[in-house]
């Protein structure tokens, strides 16, 4: 069984799910009793990396959020005597205050996956939804989560989809093209896949439909051919013109 932090990112299930398919603790000890002694807590597990995971995608917001900080403003703590851009030189107490704030990692991305964990998201009434849409439309409401979310459901579950990327790109970089840069190209290859869905395919439409012919009128010259080569064959019988 994979411990991917996938298995738990789908909010209908999350990890109560892995716990009733694979078993928790209860279902580990169990399995000791038996004799089975590499039996695992697969939701522990699962927890575990799913903390892991967490973790690290909160030190990487926190260096963010540290280099785009503005000096004198939270996520950067401010040099002995800097001035804030109000003029306010900031106490020593302000000081100390900004030197803690970050030090609660830990417990902040806990919090936000403990509140995760715990609710029952009472708007989902079926597992068939757009997992993507529902991350973003709750990314305020788990920040840290919802990052993992869309960095992990974005990847293709089969190859298939980029081969035909790959294949397709070569229409976009021809040889009347060879000079495009990385960013025009990027950008025209997501504008083709963007909107091929909403370019109609007039060849395909044209091979499809049926065309009507009213078949009288062709029969009617092809006996008026008929006619006219019986009438040439009888005038060469008769020796043509004479003179």
């Amino acid at each position: 069984m994979s411990t991917h932090p996938l298995a738990f990112l789908h909010p209908y299930f999350k990890l109560e799910y892995i716990e009733h398919q694979w078993g928790g603790a209860e279902e580990q000890q169990k399995m000791k009793e038996k004799g089975d002694r590499f039996a695992k807590n697969w939701q522990d597990e699962a927890l575990q990396v799913v903390e892991k995971t967490m973790a690290k995608y909160w030190r990487e917001w926190q260096e963010d959020t540290e280099d785009n900080s503005t000096p004198g403003l939270p996520g950067k703590p401010p040099n002995d005597g800097e001035v804030v851009p109000q003029g306010r030189v900031l106490s020593s107490f302000a000081r100390h205050r900004q030197t803690r704030i970050g030090k609660n990692e830990r417990e902040s991305w806990e919090l936000e996956l403990r509140r995760y964990l715990g609710k029952v998201e009472d708007d989902l009434k079926t597992p068939y939804i757009d997992v993507v849409k529902w991350w973003q439309e709750h990314a305020k409401e788990y920040p840290i989560l919802s990052r993992i979310a869309l960095d992990i459901l974005a990847v293709q579950a089969s190859s298939v989809p980029c081969e035909h990327l790959f294949s397709a790109s070569k229409q976009t970089a021809d040889y009347r093209r060879s000079k495009l840069c990385s960013d025009k190209f990027e950008q025209l290859q997501i504008m083709k896949f963007a909107w091929r869905s909403n370019i109609s395919d007039y060849a395909a439409i044209n091979s499809a439909k049926i065309e009507e012919c009213d078949l009288d009128e062709y029969c009617d010259l092809h006996q008026r051919d008929v006619v006219e080569v019986e009438m040439d064959a009888g005038w060469m019988r008769a020796g043509g013109f004479s003179f």
